[in-house]
């Protein structure tokens, strides 16, 4: 199961998920900007999260990325107004993850002023 912040997500993300309505499985966020849609879908029980981003007047992403049994997502917010999520990759923690400590390694998703993604 996902260790994760609806809430931060939403902070971050700027924008209200998808819910599915009957389990309440899976949460769709989708965030367009300067000619980009980026659609990130968590599958918050099972811990998959997808990435696609998609340009404007193609049909097929540009970049697509599956995490499989992520273990835990954080938000970040720093001092110089910087903001980003970070996602932990499966295993990489070896036990619980806490919620507070550095993510290791993983990828970041920040979407102001622009979206990026970044592995770590």
């Amino acid at each position: 199961m996902l260790q994760w912040d609806q809430y931060e997500f939403i902070e971050c993300l700027e924008v209200l998920p998808e819910v599915d309505e009957e389990h309440e499985t899976n949460h769709i966020f989708r965030v367009e900007k300067d000619g980009l849609k980026f659609i990130l879908t968590i599958y918050q029980y099972s811990g998959d999260i997808y990435f696609d981003l998609f340009r404007d007047g193609l049909e097929e992403p540009i970049f697509t990325m599956k995490l499989l049994d992520c273990p835990a997502a954080r938000y970040i917010s720093t001092k110089n107004k910087s903001e980003w999520l970070e996602f932990a990759p499966s295993k990489s923690f070896g036990g619980r993850y806490d919620g507070e400590s550095p993510i290791p390694m993983g990828v970041r998703l920040a979407v102001k002023p622009h979206i990026r993604i970044e592995l770590f």
